[in-house]
């Protein structure tokens, strides 16, 4: 007969449940780990922190365990430990949140309520912190392109997760700068707050760092700039073709921003620019090595009438010594002015 089964998961049980070091306790239950070969054993509630068993599988008697937290204590002087499953970090790289109340520092807006931001650092000791320093979190917001941070037990008081994780934005994916992450090279605009791109490049390795990054093509500018795959997040959002972006997240461009047809004709064009000029460099190449086995080839056959004419001269001259040899000596004879030391 089993007994203290009441209502919900496990009931008086609920307590208890969950694997321990030497079995699983599922509702009144025990279900012995493989290496005792034992049948599954019924409990007894004793009270919220007791529980009892009759060991029926080796007949040495009843036994009660102490409940203390993730610790169960039997009366033979056992303890087993609860071994909860490792669950994956609440809040990771990429992950988008959205914000439950509003934030300012110093008189400067951090993000308001239902603004989105998405998480820039997941969870970190600070180095300057002291040695009883919490895990923290950073997240950058789209709207301000401002980074907060919030310590790992608060952080659900402050952002819920929306679902949506990108470790990075994806081949083809449309992007927005970010306010304050305005980028020059070498004093040349690339893109500012505002402007739209579009990633033109999977993922690949810097030669030198061995860093992940992608190349975004950007229309306003018509440059292109390289984003590190675990740096993204503080500089660009990812949107979807039409999305409408607030003002204070635009740039004052006017009628200089591209818009999404734009963009695409503008990324199009560059990629069959690339693409025209692969072929050029393929068609040239083939082309050398055309030339070049042709060139190999005849220089082959070059070489071998060559040796071929040489065995026909040298045929022909034997056969021309042959002759002469022969035919000498009687030319010798008829000429005028020749003796024989016989005669």
């Amino acid at each position: 007969m089993r007994k203290g089964i009441g209502e919900g998961e496990g009931g008086k049980f609920a307590a208890f449940q969950g694997k321990w070091t030497k079995g699983t306790i599922k509702g009144s239950r025990i279900e012995w780990d493989e290496s005792f070969e034992a049948t599954a054993s019924d409990l007894e509630f004793v009270d919220a922190t007791t529980i009892a068993i009759n060991d029926a599988n080796e007949g040495s008697g009843r036994f009660t365990a102490t409940l203390e937290g993730n610790k169960l204590t039997w009366s033979d002087g056992d303890t087993w430990y609860r071994e909860e499953p490792q669950e994956p970090p609440e809040l990771r790289y990429g992950d988008e949140v959205q914000a439950n109340h509003d934030l300012e520092i110093e008189g400067e807006e951090y993000y308001v309520e239902t603004d989105l931001g998405r998480v820039s650092k997941g969870f970190y000791y600070d180095e300057d912190d002291d040695e009883e320093a919490e895990e923290r979190v950073k997240i950058c917001w789209y709207r301000t392109g401002k980074t907060s941070s919030s310590t790992k037990a608060k952080w659900k008081e402050s952002f819920s997760k929306t679902g949506n994780h990108l470790d990075w934005p994806g081949l083809d994916a449309g992007v927005i700068a970010l306010p304050g992450s305005d980028l020059k090279i070498e004093g040349e605009e690339v893109y500012k707050k505002g402007d739209r791109g579009r990633v033109i490049s999977d993922l690949h390795k810097t030669k030198y760092s061995g860093a992940e990054i992608f190349s975004v093509f950007w229309p306003r500018t018509g440059k292109q700039s390289e984003e590190e795959k675990e740096n993204w997040v503080s500089n660009l959002r990812v949107i979807a073709p039409g999305d409408e972006i607030s003002e204070e997240g635009e740039s004052e461009q006017g009628e200089e921003k591209a818009d999404e047809d734009d963009l695409l004709e503008a990324v199009r064009a560059a990629t069959k620019i690339q693409a025209f000029w692969r072929g050029v460099q393929g068609r040239r190449l083939a082309k050398r090595m055309r030339d070049e086995r042709d060139q190999a080839e005849g220089s082959e056959l070059e070489g071998a009438k060559y040796e071929e004419d040489e065995e026909k001269d040298l045929i022909k001259m034997q056969k021309e010594e042959e002759l002469e040899e022969l035919v000498l000596p009687e030319r010798q004879d008829s000429e005028p002015g020749n003796y024989d030391d016989n005669g």
